[in-house]
């Protein structure tokens, strides 16, 4: 069943864009997120992985995704200075969270790259 409504959603975005794959990963998220058994979870993960290039391990951050302190849009150190203006990643202002999958967004547990960290939150 889930290979179905992957296909559905996968031909209502454009995977060769950002905007496409993050509407695809969320869409399919979603869905996921209702999944009980953990390897149809994990297959889905994985599917989902191929279809956007990225990481399983970053998809399923998203699927699993519960309340965490992320840290917000000007809150991060750059080389002990703040950085001006909105995110030159997804564009938030300050004080803002990043989009999913941002590449600037920090990992509020190790503060590198939340994108590919690799921690589980």
């Amino acid at each position: 069943m889930f290979k179905s409504v992957e296909k559905r959603v996968r031909e209502g975005f454009d995977l060769s864009t950002i905007k496409g794959k993050l509407g695809y990963v969320e869409g399919i998220a979603s869905v996921l997120r209702w999944e009980n058994d953990p390897a149809k979870r994990n297959e889905g993960i994985q599917i989902m992985a191929g279809a956007v290039g990225l990481p399983a391990d970053t998809i399923r951050r998203e699927v699993e995704r519960k309340k965490r302190s992320r840290i917000p849009f000007g809150q991060e150190v750059w080389a002990g200075q703040a950085v001006p203006g909105n995110c030159h990643d997804c564009g938030v202002k300050k004080g803002k969270l990043h989009k999913p999958f941002c590449d600037v967004e920090r990992c509020p547990k190790c503060r590198q790259q939340l994108l590919y960290c690799g921690c589980i939150l």
